[in-house]
């Protein structure tokens, strides 16, 4: 009986401790210590093999609607929020001429998805302009090489992902589906494009997955 109360004071330091560092995740402007939080709070779902109701512990589910600037043209944002809002089960739909991202998924989860999708927007730019200069000054030319940094990039967010979601069984829940089927209309895809450069894409595919671990990345 005693072991029976202590597993189940255990489970709920458990969940307060994946909620503390959810809610750390969705709401500190510092996205570096956010996605960090969010890292640790995954680890531990798949470690104690809990789902979202459990974290949620709400007997109706709401659906978030979040939206943000895209910032840019190029062609690797659409896979990237694709990714993204898949780690985060939410469906994703876009808007050509306000040129901006909407994230519908459960509360939380769209916020979040969005600013980590903004935040790797500005990442990839960052890191990938960088890495283009570097790759000018030695080989001479760089053409297509942003363009497989980034790529590599989104990659690396997706491998990370795709083992999460595999331990966690993140799926888009059914009353979000249901929300966004009729909320959605006139969405587009983006035109994308890859880049054929290995080095740059083995480079941006590491950076990719360092983003989603929280781990710090050098300018």
């Amino acid at each position: 009986m005693q072991k029976e109360m202590n597993k189940e004071i255990d489970a709920e330091k458990i969940l307060c401790k994946v909620r503390s560092l959810l809610s750390l995740a969705g709401n500190n402007p510092e996205r570096s210590e956010a996605l960090s939080a969010l890292a640790k709070a995954q680890k531990l779902m798949a470690q104690y093999n809990l789902d979202w109701e459990k974290i949620e512990d709400v007997k109706k589910p709401e659906v978030e609607v979040f939206e943000t600037d895209s910032r840019t043209r190029m062609g690797f944002r659409y896979n990237l929020s694709t990714v993204i809002g898949d780690g985060f089960a939410c469906k994703i739909a876009w808007r050509k001429k306000r040129k901006i991202v909407i994230f519908y998924g459960r509360m939380g989860a769209a916020r979040s998805a969005a600013e980590t999708y903004r935040f790797a927007v500005r990442t990839v730019e960052r890191l990938g302009r960088k890495y283009e200069a570097k790759y000018r000054c030695r080989y001479g030319a760089a053409n297509g090489v942003f363009t497989a940094y980034a790529d590599g990039f989104v990659s690396g967010v997706k491998e990370h992902y795709e083992s999460v979601c595999r331990s966690l069984a993140v799926v888009v829940p059914d009353f979000v589906i249901d929300y966004y089927e009729k909320d959605v209309s006139g969405s587009f895809a983006p035109r994308t494009s890859r880049g054929t450069d290995k080095l740059a894409r083995v480079a941006g595919h590491t950076a990719g997955r360092a983003f989603m671990s929280g781990n710090a990345l050098a300018d």
